[in-house]
């Protein structure tokens, strides 16, 4: 049985014009030691002959036998199965991959050895063979062409392929290279099957075993020149083929060449990928995660560990009655008076909301100053857009907001006594006080709140004459704008009041009023009970009755204000006597502090559940609105940043279209060699996969000096982790989409043909 063997194979072209014979009846059978000289006239059919044997061409008649089994059959991925197997071809024109060192065009015929290492030492042991030792690290299109010859033969011993098929490899070489490249042919052909196309028979006639003239497509003549020795073993046994373990690794091993040894292509793939990276950012940036950051609707502000408490019948909690539900549920702290914890303050200079914070909870952690020990001082963590010097035409006038600066918050104003500056500006301002400065926060803003409709101050200036009875110096009742006052700090019940113009009756009367008292009345109208349960039972703060309440104070003083500013003014002392008054029997939530949700959530059934109604502050409102118009929003942006994901594909594949087609060649070469197509698709897919490394690198990059620029943070929404899970996705979905469109066109035509194009689209 012949190693190879040739039956009757017949080879026609068609084209549009013509049909043409390649070869006809063409029986010949070859063993392997055989050392085969193929002469013939231009376009006899010596080349369409290496070509049918190598699989690289289809044959229409006949049948062409390895090892006894026939090939009719074979598909495309059966012919490459075997050229990997069976065929080493050496061009005339060379077909090195000049992008490749000599070294990386060897150890492309061994990556069947998984060993890095192993594959190395045997690469450079055959280059030393062919005398290529100290041109390892040249690339292939800085060769000489003997010397890319002699890499493709050291290319071919690397394959060890039991069939060696060379057309006219020196074709283009001086005489003294053709005899060494002959030499270095005869001498792999002892146990190999060796046909050698030429043009010159005299070049080959020393070496050759057999004759083989091809004229008009068919055998002139087959001639014996001298005897060989034939290899008796040399039946393969058959291999099962390769699994997707070995495709992927060896892929991934052709792709990491691939992408090192093009630094043009690879470069203007990364400045691609870059571009769609950095314009993957801000469409995520501008969809706000899309519904990773959901707005939901949350009925109180969430802390970790915070029980919210209120009595089924809506009535008050009192103050002994938190401190009895605290023992009785291990809870580590209470907030009688919790309004101001579900409260949030727009800042429109930061375009965020301010939430509140103090002692019992966790620190922040400052980078400046101190945490605030006065009622009128408050430490801040804020973006670090907060810091930019220069006012935007919306800033508010607390800007820039740095330590030592006063800001008003809800109402009150406080001196930055401690800072911290986050990069994440989808945060809320966190300011922290002291725990009496907190409560003071919470009254103001409570009195502030739009639940109450007016108040109305009467104010009697009483002194003392000489009789010590007391007389009426002045009185006065006037409604007073409780979004415009101010507190200041102070045990004394004193209240200031401004030059406006309806309080001019009092000017010039503090020395007369010096040890006098003021008697006064506010009376705060609220607009009714909320019987707001959101589901949940709890209930909001009841504003179902006026309140009076009486105070004696101390003396009275003249404040000069701007005209905008605060129409009067209350102690802190005032403030919290007053309100302690109002609140007892109308506010009706309190709040109990664990040291996490899941200790919180344990304490519900320590409590009485026919007195009172306990929820977690992750609580959520159910709202068909809501849901609905999220759900909306989500698809809108949803579809926005898929459509932009869409372009990037089009327009990373567009501009590298022809930048990737350039290398049809060099794919070409690496099929005619046996690499399976599956191995170089993936690939090619692993080359534009590791370009995705730059684009990540940039964009963290980008996002670093984005938010960490005073003048740029609040310009682009923080991502948080989830966002760059977005990114890196878009940017795989680009990749991938990208390496499938280039991978069709590549894979569009025959191995032949593409060589014969060189490699041009």
């Amino acid at each position: 049985m012949a190693f190879l063997k040739l039956a009757n194979i017949g080879k026609i072209y068609v084209s549009e014009s013509n049909i043409s014979v390649g070869i006809r009846g063409v029986n010949l059978e070859f063993e392997r030691g055989e050392f085969v000289a193929v002469t013939g006239e231009s376009g006899s059919g010596k080349s369409t002959l290496l070509n049918v044997i190598s699989g690289m061409d289809t044959y229409e008649e006949g049948e062409l036998y390895i090892e006894g089994e026939p090939t009719s059959h074979y598909i495309q991925a059966d012919w490459e199965e075997f050229r990997q197997k069976y065929v080493s071809f050496i061009f005339q024109d060379y077909n090195i991959v000049d992008s490749f060192t000599v070294l990386e065009n060897v150890e492309l015929a061994l990556m069947h050895i998984e060993n890095p290492k192993e594959r190395r030492n045997r690469a450079l042991e055959l280059l030393r063979r062919v005398g290529l030792e100290k041109y390892l690290k040249q690339r292939g299109s800085k060769l000489s062409g003997g010397q890319k010859q002699r890499t493709v033969i050291a290319r071919a011993l690397a394959k060890d392929s039991p069939i060696i098929l060379a057309d006219e490899p020196t074709g283009n070489l001086d005489s003294v290279s053709s005899r060494e490249i002959m030499e270095l042919l005869h001498e792999v052909s002892r146990d190999k099957l060796v046909l050698v196309v030429t043009h010159d028979f005299g070049e080959v006639e020393p070496f050759a075993t057999r004759h083989i003239r091809i004229y008009d497509g068919g055998v002139e003549y087959d001639r014996i020149l001298r005897k060989y020795e034939p290899v008796s073993d040399g039946v393969r046994e058959k291999t099962e083929k390769p699994g997707l373990k070995k495709t992927l690794r060896q892929g991934m091993t052709l792709g990491s060449t691939r992408f090192r040894s093009m630094p043009k292509l690879t470069a203007f793939l990364c400045i691609l990928m870059i571009l769609a990276g950095v314009g993957l950012f801000v469409i995520t940036s501008f969809c706000g995660e899309l519904f990773l950051e959901n707005e939901t609707n949350d009925i109180f502000q969430h802390i970790n560990g915070r029980l919210v408490v209120v009595r089924r019948d809506g009535s008050p909690i009192t103050e002994a009655e938190c401190e009895a539900l605290a023992q009785q549920t291990g809870a580590e702290n209470y907030m009688r008076f919790d309004y101001v914890l579900d409260t949030a303050e727009y800042r429109g200079s930061l375009n965020r909301y301010v939430s509140w914070q103090y002692g019992y909870q966790q620190d922040f952690g400052l980078r400046e100053g101190r945490w605030p020990v006065a009622d009128d001082e408050v430490a801040l963590r804020v973006p670090v857009s907060a810091r930019r010097e220069s006012r935007g035409e919306y800033d508010d006038s607390d800007l820039p907001i740095l330590l030592g600066s006063t800001i008003e918050l809800g109402g009150l104003r406080y001196t930055v006594c401690g800072i911290t500056y986050t990069a994440d500006n989808t945060l809320p301002l966190l300011a922290r006080f002291t725990e009496s400065g907190m409560k003071l926060l919470g009254y103001s803003l409570y009195l502030k709140s739009t639940e109450i409709s007016s108040a109305i101050l009467r104010a009697d200036l009483v002194g003392k004459g000489e009789d010590s009875e007391s007389r009426v110096l002045d009185s006065k009742s006037m409604e007073l704008n409780l979004y415009n006052f101010d507190i200041v700090p102070g045990e004394k019940k004193i209240l200031y009041w401004s030059e406006l113009d309806e309080l001019q009756a009092f000017s010039g009367k503090e020395k007369e009023a010096d040890g006098a008292t003021i008697n006064y009345t506010l009376d705060l109208f609220g607009l009714g009970r909320r019987p707001d349960y959101y589901g949940y039972g709890a209930v909001r703060p009841d504003f179902s009755a006026s309140r009076s309440v009486s105070v004696r104070l101390d003396g009275v003083e003249r404040k000069t204000v701007d005209r905008y500013g605060p129409s009067f003014a209350l102690s802190s002392a005032l403030l919290e006597e007053i309100m302690e008054d109002f609140i007892k029997d109308s506010y009706s939530q309190s709040s109990l502090f664990f040291k996490n949700d899941e200790q919180a959530r344990a304490a519900v059934s320590k409590l009485d559940r026919s007195v009172y109604f306990a929820v977690l502050s992750n609580a959520k409102q159910a709202s068909l609105d809501g849901a609905m118009s999220r759900l909306f929003s989500v698809i809108g942006n949803m579809v926005l940043w898929l459509g932009s994901v869409a372009f990037l594909i089009l327009f990373v594949s567009l501009s590298s279209s022809k930048a990737m087609m350039a290398t049809r060649g060099d794919l070409a070469i690496m099929r005619s060699m046996g690499i399976r197509v599956p191995v170089i698709r993936f690939a090619v897919y692993m080359q534009m996969l590791f370009t995705l490394i730059p684009a990540a690198i940039a964009v963290a990059v980008l996002a670093l000096v984005l938010f960490l620029t005073p003048g740029l943070n609040a310009a682009f929404m923080f991502l948080h982790p989830m966002g760059y899970v977005l990114i890196g996705l878009g940017l795989l979905l680009v990749a991938l989409a990208v390496s499938k469109r280039h991978v069709r066109k590549l894979f569009r035509d025959s191995v032949k043909k593409t060589i014969k194009a060189g490699g041009n689209a």
